[in-house]
């Protein structure tokens, strides 16, 4: 019997491990997280109204389960004051445009601090489990138009 648990055990173990999003395609031999947390240029502002931001972070394949994607926005101006954080669970989703990339829509609620008229808002974002996978990016943040404004950039370029 004790045989028995002791290979159900080992089993179980080798399972997990080879479900695990860290044991799949990696991102490159730097960063080593899973292809599914690789977020891509394409990233971009879809919606500002009612005090938050909707972000759609582009993956280099269909996000991750259990992976959280989180958007960090700040203001745009030369200080980039703090405005507000927000995060979503990978849910497989692929993007209708591209469905060999995925895609996962993040709403972060603004603090009072924020531009109702803003044009444009600086983000970071950052993909992780038991460690940062991506964060785009690499360094500092990136001007984000908002729908309906032009300037600023269209990705995390």
């Amino acid at each position: 019997m004790r045989k028995l648990l002791t290979l159900a055990a080992i089993c179980g173990s080798a399972l997990v491990v080879a479900v695990s999003p860290a044991s799949t395609a990696k991102i490159d031999d730097t960063h080593g997280g899973p292809v599914c947390a690789d977020i891509l240029n394409e990233s971009g502002i879809t919606d500002y109204s009612a005090g938050t931001v909707t972000f759609a972070v582009r993956t280099a394949a269909p996000s991750c389960r259990g992976i959280r994607y989180t958007v960090n926005v700040y203001d745009d101006t030369a200080a980039h004051n703090f405005l507000g954080s927000g995060s979503s669970v990978g849910t497989k989703v692929l993007a209708s445009d591209d469905m060999t990339t995925g895609i996962v829509f993040v709403t972060v609620p603004l603090g009072s601090a924020a531009d109702p008229n803003a044009a444009s808002f600086c983000i970071t974002a950052t993909s992780s489990d038991d460690r940062v996978f991506d964060r785009a990016p690499d360094t500092g943040c990136i001007s984000f138009p908002t729908p309906g404004n032009t300037g600023g950039q269209t990705g995390f370029n």
